[in-house]
């Protein structure tokens, strides 16, 4: 059992602020919310903590429309975010330059509607400051008891630091740029 202290970011009811992308948004109506989330799939609890501690590793929980439900402190700083209010039950593209949120819906779309996990997706992420990092993302269908899909889970790490530790990624970070 894990004594440490974690500050996981729970949903919260929106409120209209205006976002870094310029647009604006109406209070969400969350659905889904992390409350209702651990009860119908108990298991995300302990995915939440393990990944809590994964300073290098992005982790974020989002319902089937794409709102985020819970993310790690890893993601929180790649979305240039200090305040997770300003990120809990707001979309990719609330969030993140419109181009890059528009695969990152794209993808989540795909795996709610084919109920399928995606591995080792090449794909562009912010980094914590403002430029654009390559990244390797993995996302998984989060189920109920019923076995109906809830929510997404995804995590993505990023090449460039990996390859700090492992010379095989750094050939492929230098390859793609």
């Amino acid at each position: 059992m894990l004594a440490a202290p974690l500050s996981l970011v729970f949903s919260k009811s929106g409120v209209p602020k205006k976002h870094k992308n310029g647009t604006s948004s109406p209070p969400h109506n969350p659905g889904l919310t992390h409350r209702s989330l651990l009860q119908e799939a108990p298991g995300v609890l302990a995915m939440e903590q393990l990944f809590q501690r994964l300073g290098g590793v992005l982790f974020c929980i989002k319902d089937r429309e794409g709102r985020y439900l819970s993310v790690n402190d890893a993601f929180l700083r790649r979305a240039r975010v200090s305040d997770s209010a300003d990120l809990i039950g707001r979309t990719a593209h609330e969030v993140f330059p419109l181009l890059l949120a528009a695969g990152y819906e794209q993808q989540d779309s795909l795996v709610v509607s084919r109920e399928r996990e995606m591995h080792d997706r090449l794909e562009m992420i912010t980094n914590p400051d403002g430029s654009i990092g390559w990244h390797l993302s993995d996302k998984v269908p989060v189920r109920n008891q019923d076995d109906r899909v809830i929510a997404i889970a995804g995590v993505s790490r990023d090449l460039q630091s990996t390859a700090d530790h492992d010379p095989r990624y750094g050939k492929l970070a230098w390859a793609i740029e």
